[in-house]
């Protein structure tokens, strides 16, 4: 059954009280906001002309709903709403539906993935108004006032943060800090999450320079519900070391985890997913009593509980028959990932490598995806328990035609599975692998020290081994523009300079003063930032690109950039990030927060970002000026 079918019969049978959705807050989110499509599809119930946002402080808006080719648009009275509580670029917004066209919704900033305090208003205006007019006096906003009341009166357990998952998410999990710092209930060491689905996990919480870090257990957890980049999950305390947590994908909509309980016949106690865990998940819908013996004796996934890209399965030994003819059993040639599947000529051509190479270890054979592009393979743990160290330590990447080396920490992930990080990813950019590529791993140990050459077959099914044919070829993506050479200097400038919201306050005097300074080289497209708070703050900071920007001169995938300074020789590779589900693309996490730190940027400094045309690695020379006296100074 496709994905979109199961779906739509697992949504069907959920009350619409219990459905979510949120949406990031970008492009011209001030003047309109659409709900997901994925949610209205499936939506049992009907939303009106009309529908009513009750906000986190109590207040409710009423706010005109417009159909537009089979989409819901929010319009009139949402721009009253946007402006009330400062809503601003990055920030997440996630509603839940009550009734009759009602919805609920919690303001989170990104920037530091906790709520956004509002809730003075509610002791200010009373429970019973409905409508607030933000200019009013008697409504006027206390930040300072909101943020005592929510982190010092409100119960605890109306409180929530949210994490997206990038980065190593599949391995660990931190708290925001600022939930930490401002949290008056306590963390125990032992943690407890109870997903969507009521399945409840244990996690063993450390504490890594005052940060509370979910380590021991999250893998399985992660691993379990599939987590994938640029999921958004959304945790709500409810008291003694339990949160409740909220799953969505970036389609804006919740995962449909419930068929992990709807699948089963009466009677019939759940299947537990985890194995070999120290912290297994705990339910509050089984009965561990005898009836469940049998269950535990063959615990086997059942078809609905479909594996995870870690639950990849291994080759079976060969039989064969000896020369006494008794039956002998042999060590399979090669080992496939769950999900990779070779064709008829990708299989010859494996076979002819194994003939060739006659390897001691099993290979170990995937398929190039989304994750093992963007920077992680994980390596099955049933191969990886078999062949692979048991602990951590360094490897070493080769690629058979080449005299290259790449190192790489290979990590033992909690459920017994291996993951190659920062040095898979240099190979993966040097080598120029591409997603659907097939790699067969050629392990080998030497004195405890792990080897591993990486043949691929490329799309056409050819064994790569050769050099790039040119050394000038791009490792970097880079759209290529011709121009027309009649084109006037006035057209190309209009069209390549591009700016932040905040930027267009600029005056005319004002940029003319930035780019006499900055000098930019003729035909190079620019995009002008100022900077806010969320774009420089030490955690969880965002600076987004404008979306014509990044569709005219930027891949549509995520990508490292070159960042220069003027008259420096410090170079940072910063990674870009592109999703096109959630309209984000730009600067995040920890290459760009080091590009802050080493070049000292604070809120409102003016960056001008210049992207280098005719070089082979995307490149940006950043300038950037601060203003002095009234007018705005180059900084070395």
């Amino acid at each position: 059954m496709a994905p979109d079918q199961d779906y739509d019969q697992d949504n069907s049978h959920v009350d619409d009280t219990q459905k979510y959705f949120f949406k990031c807050m970008v492009g011209d989110f001030p003047e309109k906001m659409a709900i997901p499509q994925k949610f209205v599809d499936n939506f049992n119930g009907h939303i009106s002309e009309v529908i009513k946002l009750e906000a986190p402080d109590g207040n409710i808006y009423n706010i005109q709903a417009i159909r537009d080719l089979n989409k819901i648009v929010l319009g009139s009275g949402w721009g009253v709403f946007v402006s009330f509580y400062k809503l601003k670029a990055g920030y997440f917004l996630v509603f839940r539906y009550i009734r009759d066209s009602h919805f609920k919704v919690l303001i989170f900033d990104f920037g530091t993935c906790c709520e956004k305090e509002v809730f003075h208003v509610l002791m200010n205006c009373g429970p019973d108004s409905q409508e607030k007019e933000s200019n009013s006096e008697s409504h006027r906003r206390c930040e300072l006032c909101d943020v005592h009341f929510y982190w010092h009166h409100l119960d605890d357990r109306q409180k929530h943060f949210l994490r997206l998952m990038v980065g190593d998410f599949r391995q660990e999990m931190s708290i925001p800090q600022k939930f930490v710092n401002n949290f008056r209930g306590r963390i125990s060491e032992v943690m407890k999450l109870e997903a969507p689905d009521g399945n409840i996990y244990n996690f063993k919480v450390t504490k890594d320079l005052n940060k509370i870090v979910l380590r021991y257990g999250w893998a399985a957890f992660a691993s379990d519900y599939q987590l994938k980049e640029h999921d958004l999950l959304v945790f709500r305390y409810i008291g003694d070391s339990h949160f409740k947590v909220l799953i969505f994908d970036p389609s804006g909509c919740e995962k449909q985890l419930f068929n992990i309980v709807l699948n089963h016949a009466p009677n019939v106690p759940k299947t537990c997913i985890s194995h070999d865990r120290s912290f297994l998940r705990e339910t509050r819908r089984r009965d561990c009593g005898s009836h469940d013996n049998n269950s535990r004796k063959t615990k086997k996934m059942t078809p609905v509980d479909s594996p995870s890209p870690r639950s990849e399965g291994v080759t079976s030994p060969e039989v064969t028959m000896n020369s006494a003819g008794l039956r002998e059993i042999t060590e399979p040639h090669y080992v496939l990932a769950t999900g990779c599947n070779l064709t008829t000529a990708q299989k010859a051509e494996v076979d002819a490598l194994v003939k060739k190479v006659r390897p001691v270890i099993p290979f170990y054979i995937t398929a190039m995806n989304k994750t093992s592009m963007s920077g992680s393979l994980v390596i099955c743990k049933d191969y990886a328990a078999k062949y692979l160290p048991h602990e951590e330590q360094f490897i070493t990447l080769c690629h058979p035609h080449k005299s290259n080396i790449w190192v790489d920490n290979l990590k033992v992930i909690t459920d017994g599975s291996c993951m190659l990080s920062v040095g898979w990813s240099c190979f993966v950019l040097h080598n120029e692998l591409r997603e659907s590529d097939i790699c067969l791993f050629e392990v080998s140990k030497n004195d405890g020290e792990v080897t591993m050459v990486v043949h691929s077959l490329e799309g056409g099914h050819h064994l790569q081994g050769k050099e790039p044919e040119s050394q000038n070829k791009c490792s970097y993506p880079v759209k290529v523009e011709v121009t027309e050479e009649e084109e006037s200097d006035k057209e190309h400038a209009e069209s390549s300079y591009y700016y932040s919201r905040y930027a267009y306050d600029l005056t005319g005097e004002e940029q003319e003063e930035i780019f006499r300074s900055a000098l930019i080289q003729q035909g190079n497209p620019v995009y002008v930032a100022v900077l806010q708070e969320n774009h420089v703050s030490s955690r969880n900071n965002l600076l987004t690109f404008p979306r014509e920007f990044a569709a005219k001169h930027l891949a549509e995938r995520s990508h490292d950039i070159l960042l220069l300074r003027p008259n420096r020789r410090e170079k940072w590779c910063v990674r870009y990030y592109y999703h096109s589900m959630m309209r984000i693309q730009g600067f995040s996490y920890r290459s760009w927060t080091k590009f802050v730190s080493d070049n000292g940027l604070q809120e409102g400094h003016v960056c001008v970002f210049e992207l280098m045309k005719g070089v082979c690695e995307a490149t940006m020379m950043v300038h950037v000026f601060r203003k002095f006296n009234g007018r705005f100074v180059l900084l070395d």
